[in-house]
């Protein structure tokens, strides 16, 4: 796993440097989709229709999830453990987006995946290939 150190600008004292392991990977995405196929932005337990939110979980999980044989501190990172995905805004039942913005973070390496790896996986998953939810663009932000 890459790991980038960092360290505190706190120099008055050098016994309080901090030193922090920077492990995760977050993923600005820009999706447009068709409100009409979806129950809104975020999940629905319970409804027949899928959410947004669930659709991208679901294209996105066999590449970003953190796999078990990657997992250096038990206690700090979970194998297997579900994206962390978050909306700027949510859209109701029916409503559709033109460039919905969402982060989503992971803990894979950025040897592993990478900006373009998560923007074909949307575009040629199911709902891409049908036009129901596209993937405008996609940036690693951090």
């Amino acid at each position: 796993a890459t790991t980038t150190i960092l360290k505190s600008t706190n120099t008055s004292n050098p016994q309080q440097h901090r030193w922090q392991e920077k492990r995760r990977q977050n993923f600005k995405i820009s999706v447009s989709y068709k409100g009409s196929e979806f129950c809104g932005w975020q999940i629905q337990p319970n409804n027949p229709k899928r959410s947004v939110q669930q659709s991208l979980m679901d294209i996105l999980d066999p590449i970003l999830k953190t796999p078990a044989s990657s997992v250096q501190n038990p206690r700090k990172e979970t194998p297997n453990k579900p994206l962390n995905i978050r909306v700027c805004g949510r859209t109701d039942a029916g409503v559709s987006a033109i460039a919905q913005v969402c982060r989503v973070r992971t803990f894979r390496s950025r040897d592993a995946v990478n900006a373009n790896t998560v923007r074909d996986c949307i575009r040629r998953s199911e709902l891409g290939m049908g036009g129901k939810l596209g993937c405008l663009g996609v940036e690693s932000v951090g």
